[in-house]
């Protein structure tokens, strides 16, 4: 396992950190009006500052979702709201260690450690995700060059261009290259760098093959660049007493943020203040109103990495209590069926090749074909049961024996990728169930952006639908008093009781399902029954009144 930092080696870098800045902002302040400065802070806009701080939450968005392709590429993803999680108390791990890089050994350490995810894969993620982060920061340096010379045919910028010499770039590059190349000839597979590397190149090699994912989380690092440009735009708006010229600015903003990442003070305090008086200087706004702008940044960044340790301190508090809970290794997979003898075959097979599913459990609900018979030619355990999707599932969960149990209707296909999946999302011990990302096959227009619709759903009502695979620890459905034996809504109600004991989450994979029901009732119609039944639900309707408002489509 990785090692970290000890509490004596942070106590004294965050000491280190305080003096550091404190220097610093003594010689940045020292000639400085203060009187100037105080009267500067009271005449803040409280509008523009409060858009910093979205800002500042839109680039944590935009982190969460790089960081995810890259754990995904890796093969130690978890599930996206562990993503997001992570996201936002690596803010106090950024703050905390004079930077990323130290907040990055530090997240990836118990990232790692909670939910029991290789390691090396995990390094490897961050590896690429930082490189990402460099790919975007270039784009918005060469962004901001652009708009300058746009602007003034960039007079100013050309003050600070440096030219290096070129034979000590080329050496450096030679040599770095080098130390490279002989410690990938060297390296042991089985050690910790040994596998960081093979995971490293794995991940490499699906990004050329899904050269999608990699552009996506390029163009991801571009906009986290341009939140966090935001933060420090809005700052100096919310402190400005006279008009901007943006266009002529555009290149100082990642300027002075690359200046503030030196991991030598407390988020950038003192190094900001200093580059921004000189470069905002450039372009005659004031001193004290540059010093102020840099300021209410660094306010800003404090506030997110407090909420951030807040966060952190109440995750380890539930990791701590969930600490002895077992990852599950076994599923059994239980689909309810009435008159399913054409869907069956295929949805069927598509669960051979799927690790960790040792049984497979079909509930027949009084069948007048082939599915009962067709459900044994492949294997699977038949339960019979009065008809009734909640009766059904009820029925089949208390004659399943995994540690976790898969709930899938009989036209929604669950591969081998999506099984691994849900196991990986029940890594993360807080999670007592949830459901997959889904797509239909051959979808109406209308029904487009299904995987939106599964995300919002899951944001504001913390449910997820029957087609998507529901899944669900053994011990929090026996928690919960098994399966809800109800007509209709019933996998809302699970979603409701699942919520007394642990999270809902959406496993990293996506299912594909068929939009026949759709195509036979019509799409708006359907949709208008589904939200009919989500609103009088919600409302606390009877299962009585449900079916009455079922039957009347």
């Amino acid at each position: 396992m990785q090692k970290t930092p000890s509490t004596p080696a942070v106590i004294t870098q965050r000491l280190l950190g305080v003096v550091v800045s404190a220097i610093v902002l003594w010689v940045v302040t020292r000639k400085l009006d203060t009187g100037a400065l105080a009267e500067v802070l009271k005449q803040t806009k409280p509008g523009w500052l409060l858009l910093a701080f979205g800002f500042f939450a839109l680039a944590t968005l935009f982190a969460a979702l790089r960081w995810h392709g890259m754990l995904k590429a890796t093969g130690a993803v978890v599930h996206l709201g562990v993503t997001f999680r992570f996201a936002f108390i690596g803010n106090f791990f950024n703050a905390l260690l004079l930077g990323p890089a130290g907040g990055d050994l530090i997240k990836t350490g118990l990232y790692a450690r909670w939910f029991k995810q290789p390691l090396p894969n995990v390094v490897a993620a961050s590896f690429l995700d930082r490189l990402l982060g460099v790919g975007g920061s270039v784009l918005l340096a060469l962004a901001g060059i652009a708009l300058a010379l746009l602007a003034d045919g960039g007079q100013q910028l050309s003050r600070f261009t440096m030219k290096l010499p070129a034979w000590p770039t080329i050496l450096a590059v030679v040599a770095v290259t080098g130390l490279i190349v002989w410690w990938w000839k060297r390296r042991k597979r089985e050690s910790f760098l040994g596998r960081t590397a093979s995971s490293l190149g794995e991940a490499v090699r699906q990004l050329r093959h899904d050269p999608a994912a990699a552009v996506r989380g390029l163009i991801f690092g571009f906009l986290l660049q341009v939140c966090f440009c935001g933060v420090m735009a809005c700052s100096l708006q919310a402190v400005a007493s006279e008009p901007i010229p943006w266009l002529k600015l555009a290149w100082t903003f990642p300027a002075i943020g690359f200046a503030a990442t030196m991991p030598v003070t407390i988020s950038g305090a003192g190094v900001r203040e200093g580059a921004a008086m000189l470069l905002f200087g450039l372009y005659d706004v004031k001193s004290a109103e540059s010093v102020a702008a840099s300021m209410l940044t660094l306010l800003v960044y404090v506030v997110w990495a407090l909420a951030g340790g807040v966060s952190f301190l109440r995750e380890r508090a539930r990791m701590k209590k969930l600490a002895e809970q077992a990852v599950p290794k076994t599923l059994s997979v239980i689909i309810p069926a009435l008159n399913e003898a054409a869907a069956l075959p295929t949805t069927l097979k598509s669960l051979r090749e799927c690790p960790g599913v040792t049984e497979v459990i079909v509930v027949d609900g009084g069948s007048q074909d082939d599915t009962a018979q067709i459900a044994r030619q492949h294997g699977c355990r038949v339960v019979m049961s009065e008809p009734g999707r909640g009766r059904q599932l009820r029925a089949g969960a208390e004659a399943a024996s995994a540690d976790a149990l898969i709930f899938l209707h009989a036209d929604t296909w669950l591969d081998a990728a999506t099984s691994e999946a849900v196991m990986r999302c029940l890594h993360d011990p807080t999670v007592a169930g949830g459901g997959c990302w889904k797509q239909f096959r051959d979808p109406h227009w209308l029904m487009r952006g299904s995987r939106w619709r599964c995300w919002t759903r899951l944001q504001l009502t913390r449910r997820v639908l029957g087609d998507q695979a529901i899944f669900v620890r053994r011990e929090a459905l026996q928690a919960v008093g098994g399966f809800p034996e109800q007509p209709l809504m019933e996998e809302f109600e699970l979603c409701r009781r699942l919520r007394r004991v642990g999270r809902i989450a959406l496993a990293p994979a996506t299912v594909s399902t068929s939009a026949r029901r759709f195509h036979q009732f019509g799409v708006l119609r359907t949709y208008w029954l589904m939200w009919q039944l989500t609103f009088r639900y919600h409302l606390g309707a009877s299962p009585e009144e449900l079916r009455r408002i079922y039957d009347r489509r």
